[in-house]
């Protein structure tokens, strides 16, 4: 079912990721606790974010592989609301260090 749900236009999931890659990625994610999955998405926050004309942006990778934001948080089973909640509480450690 992930496999086949559209995240861009460019298809990331059905196109770039396996369904063996997302398996690992999710369970890596899942097993940690609820603090390293809040650290884990601060410090790539802060290691993946650039600027272009004024705004924030990131690179999204998967085992290397370039993929949209959809496409990560699927394959770490993160929900958006859960991202820009974390994002908003830190915004200023992004912008300060």
């Amino acid at each position: 079912m992930l496999m086949a749900r559209k995240c861009c236009k460019n298809y990331c999931i059905p196109r770039k990721l396996t369904k063996e890659e997302i398996v690992q990625c999710r369970k890596a994610f899942q097993d940690l606790t609820e603090e390293d999955k809040r650290s884990l998405i601060v410090n790539f926050c802060k290691l993946s974010q650039f600027h272009r004309n004024g705004r924030r942006h990131y690179s999204f990778r998967v085992n290397g592989k370039d993929v949209c934001r959809t496409a990560w948080l699927r394959a770490n089973s993160v929900s958006a609301t859960t991202w820009v909640k974390i994002v908003d509480e830190n915004f200023a450690i992004f912008f300060l260090t």
